[in-house]
């Protein structure tokens, strides 16, 4: 997958380092595949609702989130993002990648590392 850290994401991982801010664990997908961009504050086309990583972990350079959603409808899911709220929220991370057609009951774990370099 493709990802990008969006400047918001910049801004917040700063807080971060400063003790402010509220951790990014919530992770949401979408159906546009537009291409991303630093100033992305959304997802283009978010479907359904984001899934929580109660335990994200970090591994010397690298942040990593880990979700599982089941879509209650039928989708091709080609973006997905990380943020710090279950709606709404800070979007640090928005990435786009090939189409996952998914239908009722089907699952996608998405894996988010976010590394330091």
């Amino acid at each position: 997958m493709a990802a990008l850290v969006t400047d918001v994401g910049e801004q917040q991982i700063a807080q971060r380092i400063n003790g402010a801010g509220t951790k990014p664990d919530w992770v949401g997908s979408g159906t546009t595949a537009t291409a991303e961009a630093e100033g992305d504050t959304t997802l283009v086309a978010e479907v359904e609702t984001r899934d929580q990583d109660g335990a994200p972990s970090v591994t010397t350079d690298t942040y990593t989130v880990v979700a599982t959603h089941t879509y209650g409808a039928s989708f091709t899911i080609v973006e997905a993002g990380l943020f710090d709220a279950s709606t709404s929220g800070n979007m640090y991370v928005r990435g786009t990648f090939g189409g996952i057609a998914v239908g009722s009951g089907d699952k996608i774990e998405f894996t988010i590392d976010t590394q330091i370099t």
